[in-house]
């Protein structure tokens, strides 16, 4: 099986024990649990089996299988934790599927503090654990005042409800300061998708273990609810998925700009941030009095959302002036290869392809010595912002560096569409452009190249196209789509 049809039928399960769930809990038909249980079992089964798959296969270097093999570990751990409560029901905290649901959150923070992550300075590696504590610290806060806070606050309870209230919790916080860190710094070969996986089975986690620890911190036993179960399979589906996706990145490994969304990471301590100040103000508005405690919070949190906005607003004008080429302002060599790496995740995905043209200006040296820099760059200018008009909403222009551009062409169906887009941009690059008050033209040797069917490796799509546009660039200008005999021709003698 695929692991796009294995993908499909790990949804089918969840999907159908999702809407058992519900509907048994709305009429009162049949038990949540039985329907729940069996399909937790099989998702976690296929976590197992496919977290072991990945750990055995070749696919991936050694720290990537590091972390695989850490969260087959945790797999095994979940499988555990539904035999056994399965086996024993729901008894007073702790008992053995307490430990071993607190030992699955603690192998996770495990994995996730293995994470191969990309390469930092000692100074950003220091803002990551930083920012990573922010978002622990934010989440700590609704753990205090909703769960230990309260615990400790009512005398009857033993210490042990209040270890109970608190122990879930704790380690679900120790899953999100590495989750956090790895979002922050972003994955080395781990894929984005495993990633989004993890952190959204650790979301889930987090929010049954809030409901779990609240409710034992005022009774011994509690009644599972149809909620608990959703959330329970949600973690079951999402763990499971994960280990999945470690199996399909063993079989066809992700490049090193696979990661994150850019910006994603960043933005995750002002939501620690948010989360406190929200907490303070519920908070001060329960008070019975208003002053001093009410003004001064609203007004604090007001104070430091302005400031967290404009550092968002910052945010993004570093994170565009580090995609943008100074001179064109089109997109730089670093944001096309990202771009290319994930337009051809995404067309593998839903069986499309990519093409990518790589746009050369002829005769830009001798514009360059006769007529000054200056005029160069004004052309420069000119042709990208004629190449940008020509192409299509969805494409993505960019400078490579010189005189040489890019264009990722996405999605097409075939060849035709990308030989169109090829064919305007080469009509466009002919102007005719005014330059420092001269009007001129250009004309431009073009290589064109289009992904294979589930092809992911955008190094060897720039590698064709680039052997296209040098093979036309000794005849003369205009497009030339790459074939096998180019390459061929790229290895004989005499090259």
């Amino acid at each position: 099986m695929t692991g796009t049809r294995l993908m499909a039928a790990l949804t089918a399960v969840y999907a159908a024990a999702m809407i058992g769930v519900v509907t048994s809990a709305a009429t009162g038909v049949g038990t949540v649990e039985r329907i729940a249980g069996p399909a937790m079992l099989l998702l976690d089964v296929a976590g197992v089996v496919f977290g072991v798959r990945a750990s055995r296969a070749p696919g991936l270097d050694r720290p990537t299988r590091r972390f695989a093999r850490v969260v087959t570990a945790g797999m095994w751990l979940t499988l555990a934790v539904s035999l056994t409560f399965t086996a024993t029901g729901t008894k007073a905290f702790p008992q053995l599927g307490d430990v071993l649901h607190i030992a699955v959150m603690l192998v996770l923070f495990g994995a996730l503090m293995l994470a191969p992550l990309r390469a930092a300075a000692r100074r950003e590696r220091w803002k990551t654990l930083l920012d990573a504590g922010t978002v622990a610290a934010g989440a700590s806060m609704l753990l205090w005042y909703l769960i230990i806070g309260p615990s400790i606050e009512r005398q009857q309870v033993s210490a042990g409800l209040v270890l109970a209230a608190a122990c879930y919790p704790v380690a679900d916080l120790l899953v999100l300061f590495g989750l956090a860190r790895v979002l922050l710094r972003g994955a080395g070969q781990v894929s984005r998708r495993t990633l989004a996986m993890l952190g959204g089975a650790s979301l889930a986690i987090l929010a049954g273990d809030v409901r779990l620890g609240y409710v034992q911190a005022h009774v011994a036993v509690f009644d599972r609810t149809a909620f608990d179960f959703g959330v329970w399979l949600t973690t079951h589906f999402l763990l499971s998925c994960a280990a999945v996706e470690l199996w399909r990145q063993a079989v066809r490994p992700v490049t090193t700009a696979d990661g994150v969304r850019p910006g994603l990471g960043g933005k995750l301590p002002f939501l620690g941030i948010g989360l406190g100040y929200g907490l303070l103000t519920t908070a001060a508005l329960q008070e019975e009095r208003v002053f001093p405690w009410a003004g001064l919070v609203l007004g604090g949190a007001g104070i430091t959302g302005l400031a967290v906005l404009r550092q968002l607003v910052v945010q993004e004008e570093i994170t565009e002036a580090a995609e943008t080429d100074p001179l064109t302002g089109l997109a730089n060599r670093a944001r096309l290869h990202r771009e290319l790496s994930r337009a051809l995740r995404r067309a593998t995905r839903h069986g499309r392809r990519v093409a990518v043209l790589l746009v050369d200006l002829n005769g830009f040296k001798q514009i360059n010595d006769t007529l000054g820099h200056q005029v160069g760059d004004g052309l420069l200018v000119a042709a990208g912002a004629a190449m940008r008009d020509a192409v299509r909403d969805s494409d993505l222009v960019g400078r490579l560096g010189g005189d040489e551009f890019a264009v990722l062409v996405r999605p097409i169906a075939d060849e035709a569409e990308a030989v169109a887009v090829a064919e305007r941009v080469s009509r466009a690059v002919a102007g005719p452009f005014v330059v420092a008050g001269r009007p001129m033209g250009a004309s431009a040797s073009i290589g064109l190249a289009v992904s294979e069917p589930g092809e992911f490796t955008s190094d060897a799509l720039l590698h064709r196209a680039d052997i296209a546009m040098y093979d036309l660039k000794r005849r003369g200008s205009g497009w030339q789509a790459w074939h096998p005999g180019l390459a061929a021709a790229e290895d004989s003698p005499g090259r």
